[in-house]
């Protein structure tokens, strides 16, 4: 089974993208035995990527997105701690990449496998590069460029930095090797570039002092739920670095590609702090005011989330109780209403009826021993009675139980009465 992270995990589990929850963890079950690294010194890789298939098959939303529109259905977060060895990705794998580093999603790229087998055997060559000399070249995609450096006991009490950069926004890996008994040559540092300004930059630092590093800024996808966490999430990755401890001797020094389809560009320096005493001091202050207030956000962040909460409380109950206050005061309307015995049917009715309608008093409308269907029976009679009034059925509001009215005058004192209650209240 050749390791390849972005393998397709119904692929990587042995089963059909049929099969069901029991045949997916028995699969899994199998394999992770088989390749367990207690058992199988060999199988390490190939269990990390068994874990990982099972992780997207065995949860139902996972495999409904992978199924739907493969890797390229999953955030950063499903993504996280997978290392992407790009030489061993098709064309059409290296691209999704490329299109989710684009929209500021990082991908964590490992050094290829050839690459690693080559420094580890000795079989590169590598340039000399002295103090103080800068160097530009360029290298391949996934390939890498050799340096070696030959380092005394003073150089390494004085302190030193390595480091590399370039302008044309590629991305590469900084790597370090120490020479072995055995004459092998082992990895013991890795940088990878990153955004500095308008350079992309990464360097291994021989120095005295703690140096950090940070992260890029969170993608809008991360922080699209929740925009404050674009601060109190900006120095999660703010950490220190482990500080180096090599032998006085020779080290390997290599530039790593890491760009998705072209060469990188770089220039190369061995920098002694006495060049930059200053900037060094300014990095120094910087990163541990950095380390203060990276504290002070995770402490602030709870004050500020409770707060918010109350805030956010205040403003639902601000809508409540404007909502029941309207409420209360559209009851208190009607009531008064029918305090000074307004009624909407017969101001209708009024309207409709114009000057001269006969209309009811308080008494007929609340109702004086005749029934509803008395009622209605009374204003049909009355309305019949109106020879040439040219009114229907709606003139039977018409009549008044406290004799006639004229319409106009009745309007006038209901027009008065409201004005004088308007400023009584």
């Amino acid at each position: 089974m050749k390791h390849d992270p972005m393998r397709d995990p119904y692929e990587v589990l042995e089963v059909p993208k049929t099969a069901t929850e029991e045949e997916i963890r028995s699969s899994y079950k199998r394999l992770a035995l088989r390749l367990h690294p207690d058992k199988n010194k060999d199988g390490a890789e190939q269990f990390k990527e068994v874990v990982q298939a099972y992780s997207i098959l065995s949860d139902p939303e996972r495999r409904r997105r992978y199924d739907l529109g493969g890797f390229e259905a999953f955030k950063e977060e499903d993504l996280a701690g997978v290392e992407v060895d790009l030489s061993a990705l098709g064309l059409v794998n290296t691209a999704m990449a490329a299109v989710f580093a684009k929209l500021g999603v990082p991908i964590k790229t490992a050094v290829s496998e050839a690459v690693m087998e080559a420094a580890y055997e000795g079989r590169f060559a590598a340039v000399p590069l002295g103090f103080g000399q800068r160097v530009q070249d360029r290298v391949d995609k996934q390939a890498a460029r050799f340096y070696s450096l030959d380092v005394s006991q003073a150089h390494l009490d004085a302190g030193f930095i390595v480091t590399a950069y370039t302008s044309a926004g590629s991305r590469f890996k900084l790597l370090l090797f120490e020479q072995q008994a055995d004459n092998r040559w082992e990895l013991v540092a890795q940088e990878d570039s990153s955004k500095v300004k308008k350079h992309v930059a990464a360097g291994l630092y021989f120095i005295g002092f703690d140096t950090y590093t940070v992260g890029p800024k969170l993608s809008s996808l991360e922080t699209v739920n929740d925009p404050e966490s674009a601060l109190f999430k900006r120095l999660d990755t703010f950490k220190r670095r482990e500080q180096l401890h090599v032998r006085p001797g020779k080290l390997v020094i290599a530039v790593y590609g890491d760009n998705y389809f072209k060469r990188v560009q770089f220039t190369l320096e061995v920098v002694m702090p006495g060049m930059a005493a200053v900037a060094a001091e300014q990095v120094r202050l910087a990163e541990r005011e950095l380390a203060k207030k990276r504290d002070d956000l995770r402490a602030f962040e709870t004050e500020y989330r409770r707060v918010k909460q109350q805030y956010l409380d205040a403003c639902a109950r601000y809508d409540r109780e404007a909502q029941e206050v309207e409420q209360i005061l559209g009851q208190r309307e009607q009531a008064y209403l029918e305090l000074l015995g307004v009624d909407d049917r017969v101001t209708a009715a009024a309207s409709e009826l114009g000057a001269g309608a006969q209309l009811p008093g308080r008494a007929s409308r609340a109702g004086s021993g005749i029934g509803q269907q008395q009622q209605q029976q009374q204003l049909g009679e009355d309305a019949a009675g109106q020879q040439g009034a040219g009114v229907g059925l709606g003139a039977a509001a018409g009549l008044a139980a406290n004799g006639e009215v004229n319409g106009k005058q009745d309007s006038r004192r209901m027009l008065g009465l409201g004005r004088l209650f308007s400023r009584r209240i």
